[in-house]
């Protein structure tokens, strides 16, 4: 065994050996070569991962700059090509749902002699179970493809086709991970190099993958804020749009009416607007309860804000609690990002809840909380966030009915119902469907660039017979269909739906209908009269109706005849 003191020894006696007048020749032993080689290279490697770590440092940091796909491209494949072997590489990322996958982003050789339909493949959508995407997700693992082997397969993918068609033989997937999840798949050519290099690769999919899931985040919120901005354009033009038509003398220039019963509706809209007290509007559907809710917010002083709309009749339930409150990232399964709820949104402005009666009774309580206590929590999240919003809610239901169904929260209906507004039916305000027909003949005319200048005094009669069960959208789709079928300038024939019915309906004097009770309370009391008040027996009353005497009289004791009887 070689110590230090049996090489210092070793190397006196050759010393003293050494003839006087020669130079010195010291022979140093293979094992300390042998140490001191692979120190050096053990040196070697160490300063090679400092300068990899280096060097991925400065991917992260120079991805994290990035605004949008065409920057990414341009740094990733500038940092990759300096870190490994990589090449033809690309990134197929996973829809939030996993069902599909599709390709985000790829190397610039990929496109280089594109076959056909190459394009349309990097811009298309694949099914998440495709033999590919399941097994690595199941795996974990990076997987070696066989190109022309998966080609044989009757369900092969698309893109594996095309990258048959570009002769590519082999190619590997490396898994993408975000906080353990695999949100995507890095494909690049196969190189017997690569498989040693996997390590590099993957933290280059991680500085990919967080850089992708940002710019996915970005895209957005940038989105949303569109909308934001066009809906906030939409309202200011509604509310700089030139005035009235000149038959209309609405004070709501989207409301078209001057029957009395509308201006019952626009006089508790001008009693309520200028406050913050929460709005129910009643009616069925189709009579503008949308319009209404516009119409207080715009004449109130929250108009300078947004009103957001929320139809609870819309969405599954799992997601009208979203909607309202938002979620905080990783709050449940794809809840990739932060989302802004509603009732953010509409702070400072006012909350349209349509058809409210359909809203879930596990979220009627919080939604209660929320209208009592004035701030909310989104999902997943630990802090409460104070909000200001006017709540307007509609629906088409009797929600008095609800309540006693157990299907509506009489605590919530009683909350909302501070301020109610019923619509009348359109076949109650008939006198202002001379007005509605003329204003959707003007805006469909304008639309299609017809020249139609009126309605034929015939179908107008028609139309005021008609007892439109859809109301006013009905009206306004009838129109519009009418003025896409007219051929000359006025319009000669409306067709109707089931007009022969309608018009034998419009002949009924609906203040002597009678409800079902009513006419059993008066065919029971003809009878009673007939038998002089006797209910059992052979002659009695009981007989007559075919059902127990109990029976009768517990009936008669529930219309409250026996009083009148004196039974």
């Amino acid at each position: 065994m070689l110590t230090e003191n049996n090489f210092t020894k070793r190397s006196e006696e050759a010393h003293e050996k050494k003839p006087a007048g020669t130079s010195e020749n010291i022979n140093i032993p293979d094992t300390f070569i042998t140490f001191r080689k692979s120190s050096v290279e053990e040196k070697e490697k160490i300063r090679h991962l400092q300068l990899q770590k280096e060097k991925l440092l400065s991917l992260g940091n120079d991805l994290a700059t990035v605004r949008n796909k065409s920057e990414l491209t341009e740094s990733f494949s500038k940092h990759v090509r300096e870190l490994s072997t990589v090449a033809d590489y690309c990134l197929h990322w996973i829809s939030e749902d996993e069902r599909y996958h599709y390709p985000y982003l790829w190397d610039s050789a990929v496109l280089s002699n594109p076959s056909p339909g190459t394009e349309q493949l990097l811009k298309g959508k694949f099914s998440f179970d495709d033999g590919i995407f399941n097994v690595i997700k199941r795996t974990g693992k990076m997987l070696i493809i066989d190109v022309a082997k998966e080609n044989l397969r009757d369900d092969c993918p698309a893109y594996l086709r095309m990258l048959k068609r570009k002769n590519v033989t082999c190619i590997l997937g490396f898994p993408v991970f975000i906080c353990k999840k695999m949100t995507g798949i890095f494909f690049a050519n196969y190189n017997p190099v690569l498989e040693p290099e996997k390590n590099m690769v993957a933290g280059l999919c991680a500085h990919l993958a967080i850089a992708v899931s940002r710019l996915i985040a970005l895209e957005k919120v940038s989105q949303q804020r569109e909308e934001i901005r066009n809906f906030k354009d939409l309202l200011e033009k509604e509310c700089d749009s030139p005035g009235k038509e000149p038959e209309n003398n609405s004070p709501y220039h989207e409301i078209i009416g001057k029957s009395p019963e509308i201006n019952k509706v626009f006089q508790l809209i001008s009693q309520v607007a200028g406050y913050d007290s929460t709005v129910l509007i009643l009616g069925e559907t189709g009579t503008g309860k949308e319009l209404v809710a516009r119409a207080i917010h715009q004449n109130s002083p929250r108009r300078q804000n947004l009103m957001v709309k929320l139809n609870c009749a819309t969405l599954p339930p799992q997601l009208i609690e979203s909607e309202l409150f938002g979620h905080e990232r990783g709050s449940f399964t794809g809840a990739m990002d932060r989302r802004v709820g509603k009732f953010e949104l509409a702070n400072g402005g006012t909350l349209f809840l349509d058809e409210i009666g359909e809203m879930p009774l596990e979220l009627q309580s919080k939604l209660l909380r929320v209208l009592q206590e004035k701030e909310i929590e989104r999902i997943g999240g630990k802090q409460t966030i104070p909000v200001d919003v006017r709540i307007i809610a509609a629906t088409n239901r009797e929600l008095l009915q609800q309540v006693s169904a157990g299907k509506f929260r009489s605590d919530l209906y009683y909350r909302l119902n501070i301020f109610p507004i019923t619509l009348p039916p359109l076949r109650q305000r008939k006198e202002d469907i001379p007005l509605l027909a003329s204003h959707f003949i003007q805006k469909f005319t304008k639309k299609t660039g017809k020249k139609i200048t009126a309605l034929s005094p015939l179908n107008l009669k028609k139309l005021m017979k008609y007892q439109w069960p859809g109301n006013i959208r009905e009206l306004e789709h009838l129109l519009e269909r009418n003025v896409l079928l007219v051929k000359g300038s006025v319009i000669e024939d409306v067709y109707i739906p089931e007009d022969e019915h309608t018009l034998q309906l419009s002949s009924i004097d609906e203040s002597k209908i009678k409800t079902i009770e009513e006419n059993e309370r008066e065919h029971i009391m003809r009878i009673l009269k007939l038998c002089k008040g006797r209910i059992g027996g052979l002659n009695g009353a009981a007989s007559m109706l075919g059902v127990p005497p109990s029976t009768l009289s517990s009936k008669i004791k529930k219309l409250g005849i026996k009083r009148m009887f004196n039974l």
